[in-house]
């Protein structure tokens, strides 16, 4: 039994009802689940790419399908939502161990001058990859010299 008596930092192992350190009361604290969804992990990633003629959006979703993701364009913004509910179901009674999950998230960008009849987006092994073709009358970068 030993052997399953929690360890801390300095490998000093908690006896009965001994005083708990600052250190473990902190790490207890944020190891809980006290903290909403959306302060104790971050979103999901995205790469943002600029090329010549379109904008290339990389967002990683495992686990999502294509119906758990909503994908808009709407006066210049790109915004991705993201929400997936998972149900482990026992029909066993009186059980000890039941779980849910749920997880949603989204993400917004401002990307301007794009044609958005031609917007395109695949999903595929998690990863939601978006084509957004600029229009034709979209300004090009320029080097602005400063003197």
């Amino acid at each position: 039994m030993a052997g399953l008596t929690p360890s801390h930092r300095d490998g000093e192992k908690q006896k009965g009802n001994e005083v708990m350190k600052f250190s473990d009361w902190m790490d207890d604290l944020f190891e809980k689940d006290f903290w909403p969804r959306n302060l104790k992990h971050d979103s999901f990633k995205l790469d943002v790419i600029d090329n010549e003629k379109e904008y290339v959006v990389d967002a990683e979703l495992p686990g999502m399908n294509k119906e758990d993701i909503q994908l808009e364009y709407k006066e210049g913004q790109l915004l991705i939502k993201a929400k997936h509910e998972e149900e482990t179901k026992e029909e066993k009674g009186n059980y000890l161990h039941r779980e849910r999950k749920l997880s949603s998230m989204e993400r917004s960008l401002y990307l301007e001058d794009v044609n958005e009849d031609l917007i395109e987006a695949k999903l595929e092994n998690g990863l939601l990859h978006i084509k957004l073709p600029k229009s034709e009358g979209a300004i090009k970068n320029k080097r602005i010299e400063i003197k």
